[in-house]
């Protein structure tokens, strides 16, 4: 399972949503069902994270989100 460090910021991506939304895509990463690599990679590209004081990065968040979506699509 992957492991990702935020920074955190004054004004960035919910710290909660972002961790369940990438531990879920992470785990269907590690699975053998095509098919839930597939939702989960949609489901990366379609999420829209609330922005609140405190929170990850959003560039980073971002830029992990494509690489593992584009890992799920690959695999």
């Amino acid at each position: 399972m992957d492991s990702f460090v935020f920074s955190v910021v004054l004004r960035g991506y919910d710290p909660r949503a972002v961790d369940a939304l990438l531990a879920s895509a992470s785990a269907a990463l590690t699975g053998a069902d095509r098919a839930a690599r597939a939702d989960a990679a949609a489901a990366l590209r379609r999420a829209s994270l609330r922005v609140v004081l405190r929170g990850f990065d959003r560039a980073q968040v971002d830029a992990a989100i494509e690489d593992l979506a584009g890992r799920l699509e690959r695999a």
